[in-house]
């Protein structure tokens, strides 16, 4: 069977045991900051496994694309660990547990997929003697009913809460497979079974049975609703229908692997099972790798420094480095980027059941391609220095072989250096000291790498929800308990007399909103409107109530600022520092105002309250997000439809709108959008609200959903004329005038193919006007003109400006030329054609007189020049070579000696082949560069 049949059948025979199949979730997680990426089939259902939000079906099964980084060392080596996979799931939420689940597993897998029974092990945990009653009821064998342990059959979503013991089905794909055919943890050695960490008895298919409830104490209790969690890996499957002993071999990655192979310029007929270990290994790599970048691209992801995005980076530069591997030992140009071109083919491998990758296959290509191409750009570089170091490290380990019990260790400084300087992840020079027979000294990287943090670490506080355990108010037992917002419109506008001045500038200085006019509506709940709090200490605490005005923080837009007051007199007034969803509900984070003493919290929470929703906030917040709606459209409109939103934020003070675009914006085009944005709110528009539409209709209805968002199965829509329609939870304006007048403020890049827009409205705009023409008027006087004349003053003073640098430069040309003179004739013969001079010049004044100086010596001097000079309390290295000895010497490089240089000075730097320069914090290391400077020299000229 292949791959898509099996999903297919799987669906279909567990849809006729009465299980709901629902579509996948996007691999980027929503609501879930605890991990980057949806990394198990039940990562969308842990808040109903928990029993933290009610189900909605009893039995479900579904489809989910994962990711997982953890094993990435091993992708590819073996048959198989994947970093993107399928996982087939099934979930009983409180209805069959371990008899249905057993038997249905046996039955799907005997008589719908006809395995060789003879073959299959099952694993139980050792104290779950129910399971391994159960498979010997329906035909397992007792010598084939293993029993392991907690580290391989109980499972557990985290410390405490809730877990369970979980039966595990194997393949045994005999013994020229894993550990007895020299491959796995004992290479040559008995494979001791299922749970052995080799390919031979495959893992395919996991029952996890949820029967407990784990407490601080470590104590196992029942639970009253017990819960299966059932996952099934689809490509090991695949590879035991179609009696393959790796996922790579099967139809979900043969055309895959032969595109790799001809777009790498191997052929187009090129058969893998014929490539070397080496080249096949880099092929499934690349092929993995691919899987796992076009589809986390395809759901929003991007390439960036930190979290997810980094570990796509890492992802995409391992796949680089096998590429280049993979050309090189064919004779092809590694220079060449092919692997984006592979977008194309990953989504004709996986478009039947995902079709959203075709509509995406041209943006990820461009995402990909611009990444590459920068990293090849320093892959070369990168592999040159190490090649030195590895050099370096095997000179030291004289006789050294690299099949020795002892490998030479290589030094955590250069992995450090490799990673800082070139972007190589520590995985990937793991890889190249794989291929060495080096061992990298990973603890010394690990310490200079948490220097670097401890120098640089910034300080960001992040919301906590799992501060403080909840403490349930008894008198809600049986009542319903969800958290909802209600507050999508403003009631009148009513005066607090209750409310001293003091409170209201107390109110002010906590809520860190500056100065505006105050004004609230009003809500007023009875007594039993809570129903969980958490304290902090006296002053503070985290509530939720059953209903609530204050809109929680999501789908980019802020939370609502105000207050709340408890009791009768409304003695307890609280600032509502934050509104977040959690697992618990709507989260308010509670302030005291009030200075009174402090009573209870639970009677007080008990008693009557008011919510006061400050409107200022509330409607300069709606006006910005309604102008991010009317924004989006207006980029589609100028841009294309490939314009799609990767992220936004909206506040009182201005909206923040990310959106995929592989260029920055034209003048023109950011007139055009600005332009389209105000013609929308001049016409004046009512905005439409279309509550509890069925997401399905919603999508034919041609509504856009918001970045990052998970919809319910009814979804509400917003619609602004012609324009716009989204789906969209958020608060808006009720006509497009209330946002009054818009302006963009900067256009910028915020990673690889991926744009961002700041903007202002309504009042936020009317500031940003009157500070920039306070900043005119300043202008103008410190110039003495009038504002109207300010260009033509600012133009003069240009002018001036550049007279004076002429003659600036005038002067120190003639000072270069003297001092370069006597620099000439310390210059002394390196080799044939190649004179060589390293220098100190103490200290200048500028980077530009020392570039100067550097530039005629290259002219003098027919060589190498090495420069070094304390600017500005720092370290700099500048290096130029002659035209002519780049020619007799073509393995010579002014960025490469440069580079190298660099580290003695602790810093980085680069250039081209006849120029280049560097910077460094360690000023006592300049010496040491300049000394080693002749030897470097020396080593990369004998190259050529």
């Amino acid at each position: 069977m292949k791959t898509q049949d099996l999903r297919r059948a799987f669906l279909d025979y567990y849809r006729n045991k009465g299980h709901v199949v629902v579509p996948g979730v996007s691999t980027i997680p929503s609501g879930d900051a605890t991990i980057l990426f949806t990394i198990a089939g039940m990562t969308p259902f842990k808040d109903v496994l928990a029993g933290r939000i009610p189900r909605k079906h009893a039995r479900v099964a579904n489809s989910q694309k994962c990711i997982r980084a953890a094993d990435l060392e091993d992708v590819g080596l073996d048959g198989r660990h994947l970093t993107m996979f399928e996982m087939l799931g099934l979930w009983s939420f409180g209805d069959y547990f371990k008899t249905e689940a057993i038997t249905w597993s046996h039955e799907f897998i005997s008589q719908i997929l006809k395995l060789d029974m003879s073959r299959i092990w099952v694993s139980v945990h050792d104290s779950d003697a129910e399971a391994a009653e159960i498979w010997e009821k329906v035909g397992i064998p007792k010598d084939r009913i293993v029993r392991l342990g907690d580290k391989d059959n109980f499972w557990a979503m985290g410390p405490t809460g809730p877990c369970g013991p979980c039966t595990e089905i194997y393949f045994d794909q005999g013994p020229s497979v894993g550990c007895e055919a020299g491959e796995g943890p004992t290479p040559g050695a008995l494979c001791r079974g299922p749970g052995c960490d080799c390919d031979r008895y495959l893992e395919f298919w996991n029952n996890v049975f949820m029967q407990y409830n784990r407490d601080e104490s470590g104590t196992l209790h029942p639970l009253p609703a017990r819960n299966v969690d059932t996952g099934v890996g689809l490509e090991r499957l695949a590879a035991i229908c179609q009696g393959k002993t790796s996922t790579y071999d099967t139809d979900a990655f043969d055309a895959l692997q032969r595109a790799v192979c001809h777009k790498a310029g191997l052929g187009t007929a090129r058969d893998v099972a014929q490539l070397s270990v080496p080249d096949r290994q880099s092929v499934q790599v690349i092929s993995d790798h691919m899987r796992t970048l076009v589809i986390a691209l395809s759901d929003g992801a991007t390439f960036s420094n930190e979290g997810r995005g980094y570990v796509l980076r890492r992802i995409l530069r391992r796949a680089v480095r096998y590429a280049h591997r993979l050309q090189e030992n064919h004779g092809q140009n590694s220079e060449t980027p092919f692997l984006y071109r592979l977008a194309e083919d990953v989504a004709q491998s996986l478009g039947d059941f995902y079709p959203e990758l075709h509509g995406e296959t041209h943006r990820v290509s461009g995402l990909i391609r611009e990444e590459e191409g920068r990293f090849l750009r320093t892959l070369s570089h990168g592999l040159t220095l190490f090649r030195s170091r590895a050099q370096e490290t095997l000179k030291r380990a004289p006789g050294h072989s690299a099949q020795t019990s002892e490998n030479p260790v290589f030094p955590g400084s250069a992995i450090f250096e490799l990673h800082d300087s070139y972007g190589f992840p520590v995985d990937l020079t793991a890889l190249l000291c794989r291929e060495w027979g080096l061992v990298p000294d990973l603890k010394e990287f690990d310490r200079l790498m948490e220097e670097q943090k401890t120098r640089s670490r910034a300080h960001s506080k992040f919301y906590d929800s799992n501060e403080q355990s909840f403490t349930e108010l008894q008198d809600q037992a049986g009542k319903k308990t969800d958290s909802r917002f209600v507050g999508y419109h403003l009631p009148p506008i009513t005066a607090f007399k209750s409310l001293s001045d003091a409170d209201m500038a107390a109110y002010v200085a906590h809520s860190k909103q500056g100065d505006h006019k105050l004004s609230f509506a009003e809500w007023e709940h009875p007594a039993d409107n809570v129903l969980r709090f958490a304290a902090k200490d006296d002053m503070s605490a985290d509530v939720v109530f059953a209903e609530t005005p204050f809109y929680p923080e999501g789908g980019g837009q802020l939370a609502d600022k105000g207050l709340i007051l408890f009791g009768e007199t409304q003695a307890d007034v609280f600032v509502v520092m934050d509104v977040q969803k959690s697992a618990e509900g709507i989260r308010h984070r509670l302030e005291r105002l009030s200075l009174g003493p402090a009573k209870p919290w639970a009677n007080m929470l008990r008693r009557r309250h008011r919510f006061l929703v400050d409107t200022q906030v509330r409607r300069a917040i709606a006006r910005h997000h309604s102008a991010t709606h009317l924004l989006h459209a207006a980029l589609r409109m100028v841009l294309g439809d490939h314009v799609r939103q990767a992220g936004s934020q909206v506040s009182p003070d201005g909206l923040r709108f990310d959106f995929t675009h592989p260029r920055a914006l034209s003048d023109e085009e950011l007139v055009k959008v600005e332009q389209c944005v105000q013609t929308s709110i001049d016409e004046s528009v009512n905005v439409v609200t279309h509550e509890s539409v069925p997401l399905d209709d919603a999508k034919r209805m041609g509504a856009l959903a918001m970045f990052g968002e998970k919809y319910d199965d009814h979804v509400r829509v917003l619609e602004m004329g012609p324009l716009s329609m989204e789906l969209c939870g958020g608060t808006h304006v009720a006509n497009t005038a209330q946002i009054g007048s818009f302006r963009i403020v900067s256009e910028s890049s915020v990673t690889s193919g991926v744009r961002r827009i700041e903007a202002v409205a309504g009042h936020a705009y009317d500031l940003l006007a009157r500070h920039e023409r306070q900043l005119l008027q300043a202008s103008a006087c410190i110039l003495k003109c009038s504002t109207t004349d300010l260009p033509g003053r600012v133009e003069a003073l240009r002018e001036q400006e550049r007279t004076l640098t002429k003659r600036l430069q005038d002067l120190e040309g003639t000072l270069h030329a003297q001092a370069s003179s006597d620099l000439e004739n310390l210059a002394e013969q390196l080799l044939e054609n190649l004179r060589f001079l390293a220098h100190n010049m103490k200290t200048v004044d500028t980077a530009q007189a020392m570039e100067g100086l550097a530039d005629t010596l290259r002219q003098k001097i027919r060589g190498v020049v090495v420069l070094g000079a304390l600017v500005e309390g720092k370290a700099q290295l500048l290096v130029t070579i002659h035209q002519d000895v780049l020619k007799l010497y073509p393995k010579l490089s002014a960025g490469d000696l440069v580079r190298v240089l660099a580290t003695s000075i602790q810093g980085r730097g680069g250039g081209k082949a006849d120029f280049a320069k560097a910077g460094g914090t360690h000023i006592d290391g300049l010496a040491d560069a300049l000394h080693r400077a002749k030897q470097e020299c020396l080593t990369l000229a004998s190259r050529s």
